[in-house]
């Protein structure tokens, strides 16, 4: 096989004989059409692979349309619009093909190539190719295009041609794209052929998916040429030239035999000169490749030569560089083995190289990775992934000490070698001691994180501006202490933080350590996220790089803090200096001498002395001769302790006036140290009003005592850890205690321990602590005491915080002895209940009652106005049959009236009955009684009503039954009565374990005054038939919003 993307001249001729060899086995041209196109198909391709290059080959022909066969003329009309041309119009024509698909293999099968007429240059443009062969060989100038020079091979040749499209794909040349080229990979389009004696044309199409060199288009004229001489042999032109016609004599047909020989020999001489020139220019065009070739060759030789002297020149170099450098370089094969090792890699490994292989380096001594735990695996050595073709930049890696070397870091770079093939041929390893530069590196990293430490770690905030005054970087201080984000002013001006005040100076301060590189310092004040601002001290220092200032490093300490203890001990000195001399307390500072050094107004409106009249003077001055032995002791006391700022104790005596009158006082002292005495504070107090108000205190004490002493309740007192404090008589009298004995006592154990363990342990503690605990005053109704006897009576009480400056320090409780109130009450619920159940007798009658009465009425009076009605009408028809018309209609009318009496009074009774005792209540239950109660209530009165039961057979006995009916009856009744209401709901629900009844409307609700006055008998009563069978009757109402009743009834 001959692959067209490497096409020699050699294989061109063997491809040309074979081509010319096949006309002479051929019985017609299209036999050798046929031969031809198969032969190029199958021998173009791949000769290692088997692969075909051609994916179609297809030979055409021009023949006239006279001479096509009638299937392939209907196809020529076709394509004319189904105009018969002229019989000598020629038609380029498919005459073989051959290809991958089956239906590439058939002439027959194929369409809009089977055949094209030429009949002008327009339509012969719809197929690119064919009009340019056609304009190479001149067949026609009607159908004359212009030539393509990207597609000829030589312009100037008019008997036989090559040309071809190098790129198929997107080509406007070759149809079909999307089907055809890119379905089966066409990359290159070849085309050759040439004129046959005929004049008639004939053209070879290979669409190959191998890319067609311009080499192998040039070399395919021979094929071309070689085509052509095999078809001589059976082209028409022969026979028509030498005149052959079917009614000669033999002796003519012979004549013209010898002819058609001659020209055919002709012919075929042509073509031999023309494939000899072809031959000759090729081996012209070879034999000058050979001679550059030579040329090319002794130039390389001599290129070689001078390479290899300066490659031994440079490898000096090398050898002498390798051995002069510091870093290890190593050289080795394919196989991993050693081929160069310079001196410096011993002295950075510690080791020879050439004692281990390279490959067992890992293995033998301890390379670890730069965690220095890690050791290397045979595949992660730099020299196995070298070996497998990867590129290692800078791996650090650990040398682990050995006797007599130190731990060392060494940074590996590694290489594969590969030739100008791209196999690989070796590896190239480079070690660089970096022991050094990490050492250094562990240095710079401990002194960063030691500066990184105390930036971020300082309370101060630390910032960096660049040369415009931007912020570059802030420490985190600055969002501690502007609550700022730091992201957030990352790249903004420093002057949009400051308060507009400062703006100005401070950007005139940082501008002046720009200009000047010097540190300067101001107060700025900064503003913070609340909205607030805050006040620091800025030092700013220059930042310099090659001595020129590139920026500025900022700390802005926060004396906001400082500011305000500042502000506030001034303040205080105020506050303290006006407490000082707006006090009525003598305040006086007397010197260690015992002189007075200091005197306030205080002091001036107790004594009567004026600030100048007593500086100077002993303090003794304003106290009486007999307390100054005591006054000085206390003194005494106080300088003993000064270390410890001891106050003495408080003491009570007498002060002297100006006027020479004493008063009593009370004094404390208090020294301190100043910068180089000792001073001391006096503050002395006038407690003349103290001892006149202690005196009407004891008198008040006296007093109270003989209230609580005759009160008839018992009263108590106890301190916040539940300890009686004062008992009174009458307490001490219920509890029977002395009063003395109590006192001191926790009352939880001798009063009502249990009343206080259940406190203390249940959820819900004593009303008594929880007024200790809370401060709230809480009332007992109902609780129990014990006496000392063990025995319990019932109580109510009331306990009260006591209160001292604001603190709770006890509780006082006032109790009531109940037995006697309990026993009234145990005596009138036990009336009530009595009673009670006297009513629901009374109403148990009463419902009999409304039955009888019930049953009488409709048996009774029902019955009786029936007959009379039926009675009347009897009358009516007897007199009718004695009187005069006349007279007959006023009997008739007045009977009619009569009856309309007995009718009405016949609904009275009925509704009477039902509402005395409804029959359907005792004949069909609880839910048709409610159900037809509600139907009656809303035909009366108009007003919509809703009526909704979880169960229709809801089972209940009577009782109940009745108790829920007339509740609900009354219920209806008040609506009416009273609501105003445009719709009611009832609803019935059986709730298991009782009966559920909810009557809603939504009328104008019931005052408040009338649900609690003892008068609204319907809403008492509806309450009272509940309570007799254990029920509740709730009642919600808001006026103007409805009524809502609920029942809840247990079965």
């Amino acid at each position: 096989m001959y692959s067209l993307a490497r096409f020699s001249l050699l294989e061109m001729t063997e491809c040309s004989a074979v081509l010319r060899q096949l006309g002479e086995q051929s019985s017609s041209i299209q036999d050798a059409a046929s031969r031809a196109v198969d032969y190029l198909f199958r021998t173009l391709g791949n000769s290692e692979t088997g692969a075909r290059d051609c994916v179609l080959v297809r030979c055409f022909k021009t023949v006239s349309y006279n001479r096509l066969n009638p299937m392939t003329q209907q196809r020529v009309r076709e394509q004319l619009g189904g105009i018969a041309p002229s019989p000598d119009l020629k038609c380029f024509t498919l005459m073989a093909t051959a290809g991958e698909e089956a239906e590439w293999n058939h002439v027959e099968r194929s369409h809009r190539y089977r055949s094209i007429p030429m009949v002008s240059a327009d339509f012969v443009k719809q197929f690119p190719m064919f009009s340019q062969l056609l304009h190479q060989f001149g067949l026609s100038s009607s159908v004359d295009v212009a030539p393509e020079g990207e597609w000829l091979v030589d312009l100037e040749e008019k008997t036989y041609n090559v040309f071809y499209v190098p790129d198929a794909v997107g080509s406007p040349y070759v149809p079909v794209q999307e089907g055809f080229v890119l379905k089966y990979g066409v990359k290159s389009v070849l085309c050759f052929g040439g004129m046959l004696p005929s004049r008639d044309l004939f053209a070879v199409i290979l669409f190959s998916r191998t890319p067609v060199p311009r080499d192998t288009a040039a070399l395919c004229k021979s094929l071309a040429l070689s085509l052509k001489t095999s078809l001589l042999a059976c082209d028409e032109a022969v026979a028509s030239e030498a005149g052959v016609d079917a009614h000669s004599s033999s002796a003519s047909v012979a004549g013209a035999t010898e002819q058609e020989a001659g020209l055919r020999h002709q012919s075929r001489l042509a073509a031999a000169e023309q494939l000899l020139r072809v031959y000759e220019n090729a081996v012209r065009t070879q034999s000058a490749g050979i001679a550059q070739a030579k040329q090319a060759l002794r130039e390389r030789a001599d290129a070689l030569e001078r390479s290899e002297q300066a490659l031994n020149e440079q490898t000096r170099i090398v050898n002498s560089v390798l051995r002069s450098m510091g870093d290890g370089v190593v050289v080795t094969d394919a196989e991993g083995r050693l081929v160069v090792a310079n001196p410096a890699v011993e002295s950075i490994l510690g080791f020879s190289p050439m004692h281990v292989p390279l490959t067992a380096w890992a293995e033998r001594y301890e390379f670890l990775h730069a965690d220095t735990v890690t050791p290397f695996g045979q595949e992660e050595w730099p020299l196995a992934r070298a070996l497998r073709g990867e590129k290692i930049d800078w791996l650090e890696v650990y040398l682990r000490a050995s006797q007599g070397m130190p731990g060392r870091w060494i940074s590996i770079n590694a290489r594969p070698i590969k030739d100008e093939a791209g196999v690989l041929s070796g590896t190239v390893m480079v070690f660089h001691d970096i022991t050094w530069l990490k050492r250094a590196q562990d240095a710079l990293f401990e002194s960063e994180y030691r500066f990184r430490s105390l930036v971020e770690g300082a309370r101060d905030i630390i910032f960096t501006l660049s040369a415009d005054i931007t912020i570059t970087s802030l420490n985190p201080a600055f969002e501690t202490v502007t609550n700022w984000s730091r992201s957030q002013w990352m790249g903004e001006p420093l002057v949009a933080l400051l308060h507009p005040d400062d703006a100005g100076f401070c950007q005139d301060v940082l501008q002046a350590i720009l200009e000047r590189g010097a540190p300067l310092t101001c107060s700025m004040q900064i503003s913070t996220k609340q909205g607030g601002y805050v006040t620091g001290e800025f030092v700013g220092t220059p930042q310099m790089r090659q001595g020129r200032v590139i920026g500025v490093l900022g700390i802005i300490r926060d004396v906001t803090e400082r500011r305000r203890i500042e502000d506030a001990l001034r303040v205080s000195e105020e506050r303290l200096r006006s407490i000082v001399q707006s006090t009525k307390d003598a305040i006086v500072l007397v010197n260690a001498l015992m002189k007075v050094a200091f005197w306030n107004k205080g002091a001036e409106a107790t004594f009567g002395y004026s600030a100048e009249e007593i500086i100077g003077q002993p303090v003794t001055t304003i106290i009486p001769e007999r307390y100054h032995q005591e006054l000085e002791r206390n003194v005494q006391r106080v300088r003993l302790f000064e270390r410890v700022q001891l106050t003495s104790r408080t003491l009570e005596l007498h002060g002297r006036r100006k006027d020479g009158g004493e008063f009593p006082l009370e004094l404390s002292v208090t020294s301190w140290k100043g910068k180089s005495d000792l001073f001391f504070t006096i503050i002395m107090r006038d407690i003349s009003e103290r001892r006149s108000a202690e005196e009407e205190l004891d008198r008040l004490h006296h007093h109270n005592q003989v209230v609580l002493n005759s009160a008839g309740e018992g009263i108590y007192g106890i301190d916040r850890d539940g300890r009686l404090t004062f008992v009174n008589p009458a307490a001490a009298k219920m509890f029977d205690w002395e009063a003395e004995a109590l006192i001191g006592q926790p009352f939880s154990a001798l009063v009502h321990r249990p009343d206080f363990h259940e406190g203390v342990s249940s959820e819900r503690p004593s009303p008594i602590v929880e007024t200790i605990q809370g401060g709230e005053i809480r009332e007992e109704a109902d609780s129990r005491f014990w006496r000392k006897d063990g025995t319990s009576f019932p109580v109510e009480y009331v306990s009260t915080p006591i209160r001292e400056r604001g603190d709770i320090v006890g509780a006082v409780v006032v109790f009531k002895d109940t037995t006697d109130r309990k026993r009234a009450e145990a005596q009138l619920q036990d009336s009530l209940r009595r009673l009670r159940k006297l009513s629901g007798r009374m109403e148990g009658i009463r419902e009999e009652e409304r039955g009888r009465i019930a049953r009488e009425l409709h048996d009774e009076l029902g019955v009786g106005l029936t007959c009379l009605k039926i009675d009347l009408s009897r009358l009516g028809g007897l007199l009718g049959e004695r009187m005069v018309p006349r007279d007959r209609a006023k009997v008739d009318e007045k009977i009619r009236g009569m009856k309309e009496q007995v009718d009405s009074t016949i609904t009275s009774v009925q509704r009477i009955v039902a509402e005395l005792r409804p029959g359907v209540l005792d004949d069909l239950g609880l839910v048709a009684a409610i159900e037809w109660q509600c139907r009656d209530f809303q035909r009366r009165t108009g007003v919509a009503c809703h009526c909704t039961v979880s169960h229709e057979d809801l089972r209940v006995d009577p009782e109940h039954a009745t108790a829920v009916f007339r509740i609900c009856q009354e219920a209806l009744t008040n609506v009416t009565r009273h609501a105003q209401a445009t719709e009611v709901h009832v609803c019935l629900e059986d709730q298991g374990e009782g009966l559920l009844l909810q009557v809603s409307d939504n009328g104008r609700g019931i005052p408040s005054d009338r649900l609690a006055d003892a008068r609204s008998f319907g809403l008492l009563g509806m309450r009272e038939r509940a309570g007799l069978l254990g029920g509740d009757v709730q009642i919600e109402t808001k006026e103007g919003s409805g009524t809502t009743i609920v029942l809840q009834l247990p079965r």
